[in-house]
């Protein structure tokens, strides 16, 4: 007789938005459970992982790729389940990490490279919670606010984009400073 199937869910990492991270329920009798992944939502899928828990966080990396994956049930006899629900996600790009120093009196927003990233959008607001406008897009890893006005206080925050508009990443964390 087969273990009952297992139904699988999909979300992104919060804190690295390229990494997905697989969850489903529990089956009765599994000892664990295998991971199967594929770029074809029909065709080729391939056993990743095999774990013994509900949840498996999964790093494969290629910005704009959609990722489908089933999983089975093991029991302790042997027994497999027919495969879960297949889900997919499309990778995103990794979120960029920036810093902030004063050139010349002026802002300078600086990142490293976000790999599969084409180019940087560059935002800034004059209040944190403020709306933010697109100053720059740029394949640059920094940006120098020239049109800075002084004794202004500027909010900025990037974000990485590829030729896959579905593959920008989340937006870097706010940083902040005065210019002078």
């Amino acid at each position: 007789m087969k273990a009952d199937v297992p139904v699988l869910t999909v979300t992104a990492d919060e804190t690295d938005s390229y990494r997905s991270i697989l969850s489903w329920n529990a089956v009765e009798g599994a000892v664990k459970y295998e991971i199967y992944r594929s770029t074809k939502s029909s065709k080729s899928y391939k056993l990743v992982a095999t774990v013994e828990t509900l949840t498996y966080g999964d790093d494969a990396f290629a910005a704009g790729t959609a990722y489908y994956y089933k999983v089975k049930a093991v029991t302790g006899d042997g027994v497999t389940s027919d495969y879960s629900n297949r889900v997919y996600r499309t990778c995103d790009l990794a979120r960029p990490e920036i810093s902030i120093a004063l050139s010349s009196g002026k802002p300078k927003v600086s990142w490293k490279k976000v790999s599969g990233a084409t180019e940087y959008e560059v935002y800034r607001a004059t209040s944190k919670t403020g709306t933010y406008t697109r100053i720059y897009t740029t394949t640059k890893t920094s940006l120098t606010n020239t049109s800075a006005t002084k004794g202004t206080t500027y909010y900025y925050k990037v974000r990485a984009i590829c030729d896959n508009s579905a593959a920008a990443s989340a937006y870097s964390a706010v940083k902040y400073i005065k210019s002078k």
